[in-house]
């Protein structure tokens, strides 16, 4: 609902096709599944042996995080992008989808009589990305790595790589932790987690055995840092996932605004920006607010004295990054500690103001009790030796791709 609401042209094609008889209903899926086809396009030179794949900029930072620690093994990518539809190579790509036309329409008519529209859409997109990757993949790759388990394109790849004797490795993209409802299983043949809270939520929803392996988040760490109001003047930085409740937002901004130790406030939108609230309704603030969506995310993490979050796994990373999180269960949707981090006692609650009491008490849940334990359940790299561990993961990645 957060896409309809935010997105005019989802939102005007969503009700086109509420509106229009069955048969135009199949014909727009079988469109969609075309343009998902066409937007997948290979980048490798020579033998790649390892064939990277992501679709976001979450997945994309991990990847990049993932190639940098193997850079011994020749790779390639695939990339996704609707630029990609119009390539001149697209032509040829079309004449290769046109003989199964008819049997994907036939698919598509019993979809639209059972889903809506975009359920129906990414459940059809499966289909034929999953075509697509099959004559994208290198023949002497010998696995693909990729960073989310669940999504159509991945799905398609993760499925077209096993059918090709090719072996799928996988790091998580974010520490989604919690009991969030619907965790897809996990069919990878090496799982390189960041943390244990990710190997045990994947161990409780997939019903065979996984290969699972410790990895390392992509983000820098640097010690808790002790937040006063008697130091510089400070920064505070709101992190958004989707589904943001654009009331309560006014209100932590107006609320963090008032306290003369803050200087500034800045909103991390969610990196999917086509879930993002229109923020120009946030005015009327003593501080400037700035609106962030362009910055590196550790860029963001760097300047924050304070951070606020809903439910984004964003905050493992800030965490991570020696800033202090404050969680705001009513900022998003969702329900209340949706990836468990307030019940593990990971992040305090956001108090019902902000005044000088705040200053203590980050200062006693942060630096005092077992906190650092509860932080390495979530990043099993925090004050570990993380090139030990970046030593075994690829040493794991090298005994799998010798099974290709």
């Amino acid at each position: 609902m957060s896409v309809l609401r935010n997105s005019r042209s989802i939102r005007y094609s969503y009700n086109l096709y509420q509106h229009s008889p069955g048969a135009v209903k199949a014909a727009s899926v079988v469109v969609y599944g075309l343009k998902c086809y066409l937007s997948l396009a290979g980048q490798c030179d020579g033998k790649p042996q390892l064939v990277y794949f992501a679709s976001y900029p979450s997945e994309h930072r991990v990847l990049n995080h993932v190639q940098n620690n193997l850079q011994a093994v020749a790779h390639g990518k695939i990339t996704i992008s609707l630029r990609n539809c119009f390539r001149f190579a697209a032509l040829n790509e079309i004449l290769e989808f046109v003989p199964a036309i008819a049997r994907l329409y036939r698919f598509a008519r019993r979809l639209v009589q059972k889903h809506h529209f975009m359920p129906a859409c990414r459940i059809f997109s499966t289909v034929t990305y999953y075509m697509r990757f099959n004559r994208l993949l290198d023949e002497d790759a010998k696995a693909v790595f990729i960073a989310c388990q669940y999504s159509p394109e991945c799905l398609g790849l993760a499925v077209a790589a096993h059918q090709a004797g090719k072996k799928v490795l996988f790091t998580n993209h974010a520490s989604a932790t919690g009991e969030t409802g619907c965790v897809a299983p996990m069919h990878a043949d090496l799982v390189a987690v960041t943390s244990q809270a990710m190997a045990d939520l994947y161990e409780r929803h997939t019903p065979h055995e996984l290969n699972i392996v410790p990895f390392t988040i992509a983000g820098p760490q640097q010690p808790m840092r002790a937040v006063s109001r008697d130091g510089d003047a400070l920064t505070a930085g709101i992190y958004l996932t989707a589904l943001t409740d654009m009331d309560r937002l006014q209100e932590i901004v107006a609320d963090l605004s008032r306290h003369p130790s803050i200087a500034s406030v800045f909103i991390r939108t969610h990196p999917a920006q086509v879930v993002n609230a229109d923020l120009s309704r946030i005015t009327g603030t003593r501080v400037p607010v700035e609106v962030s969506n362009a910055k590196p995310l550790r860029e963001d993490i760097a300047r924050t004295d304070i951070a606020v979050c809903g439910n984004s796994t964003v905050a493992i990373e800030i965490l991570r990054g020696g800033r202090p999180v404050l969680y705001d269960h009513r900022l998003d949707d969702l329900v209340f500690d949706y990836n468990g981090y307030a019940g593990y006692g990971l992040v305090p609650e956001y108090p019902e103001t902000i005044d000088d009491d705040i200053f203590t008490h980050i200062q006693h849940h942060y630096f005092s009790g077992h906190w650092d334990e509860k932080m390495r359940y979530f990043d099993s790299g925090y004050q570990q030796d993380e090139r030990a561990i970046v030593q075994r993961f690829a040493a794991a990645v090298a005994r799998v791709m010798q099974q290709a």
